[in-house]
């Protein structure tokens, strides 16, 4: 595994330094009025597209380079096949063999992690981890993210936390570090710092649905009902968002006391085929404590 900016040319290192401080103004112009020189700068040119949300900029930029190694090869298809929405298998076994390659960089070994993330393979990616990256450095941003989400889907959430903040000291409007700081926080118990890391993710990327979710949730915890709502009502279109939505207004409702509600928002996100647990047992304790005793026969 290399360096990447020890491989890349003058321009392109300083669009990795500029990106992985979230410095896309100035990174953006630098990629495309830059020569791209070698496979490790024409990876790069597509991984600030990438995280910058150029997704259709970077499928235009994959056919504009001859690729000659067979890492970059590899992770560049993967790439295309991750931001394309295809088979995320295919895109995966594209990126188990990248990293498998002499001279892969850390940023393909990053998309290699998000991939085996998406197809649910943790044991993989820990099992990778712990043989490979043991001690990655600090400036790696992208894998560094790979890492913290890693780490959050195993629930160590000290380790999700550290991973989020190293990556905020280098870019503080970073979202997923500032989502997986508030998801993790939230965990540890730390509800304010929690609700102070959602409310900034979602000034940043208001359209997340798992930012604008944790934003509820957190507003929930410490009572702030009619914020949680106005979040939700803030969405648009409340009959698409996800089951786990309705859930939260739902308990929004109930801790204003408003039972009619909190009952139709419990249904609706039960009457999805995935069922939030968290709304099926607060309907349940509902109709139990208000003595609805027809309905909780018609539910159970």
């Amino acid at each position: 595994m290399t360096t990447p900016s020890a491989m890349l040319s003058h321009n392109f290192a300083e669009v990795k330094k500029l990106r992985s401080a979230g410095n896309f103004a100035s990174a953006l112009p630098l990629v495309h009025s830059s020569k791209i020189e070698s496979d490790e700068d024409a990876f790069e040119a597509m991984i600030c597209l990438f995280v910058s949300g150029n997704l259709e900029a970077v499928l235009g930029q994959v056919g504009r380079h001859e690729w000659k190694s067979k890492w970059s090869r590899n992770a560049s298809q993967a790439l295309v096949g991750l931001i394309a929405h295809k088979d995320s298998r295919e895109a995966l076994s594209l990126a188990r063999a990248a990293v498998s390659e002499p001279g892969v960089t850390y940023d393909a070994v990053a998309l290699y992690l998000i991939l085996l993330h998406a197809n649910r393979l943790i044991d993989e990616a820990q099992a990778y981890i712990r043989g490979r990256l043991q001690d990655p450095p600090p400036g790696e941003v992208l894998l560094y993210i790979a890492l913290a989400e890693i780490a959050w889907a195993t629930s160590n959430w000290a380790g999700a936390y550290s991973l989020a903040l190293s990556v905020l000291s280098r870019d503080m409007n970073n979202f997923r570090a500032l989502l997986i700081s508030s998801l993790a926080g939230y965990e540890l118990g730390n509800i304010h710092e929690s609700l102070g890391y959602a409310i900034r993710a979602h000034r940043i990327a208001q359209a997340v649905p798992a930012v604008a979710l944790q934003l509820m949730r957190c507003q929930n915890k410490i009572g702030d009902y009619y914020a949680a709502i106005a979040a939700f009502n803030g969405l648009g279109g409340a009959e698409r968002v996800p089951p786990e939505f309705h859930a939260e207004l739902g308990v929004a409702y109930s801790g204003l006391g408003d039972r009619e509600k909190a009952v139709d928002a419990y249904k609706k996100a039960l009457s999805t085929e995935r069922k939030p647990i968290l709304a099926l047992r607060n309907l349940l304790e509902l109709y139990v404590n208000s003595g609805a005793g027809e309905d909780l026969r018609r539910f159970v």
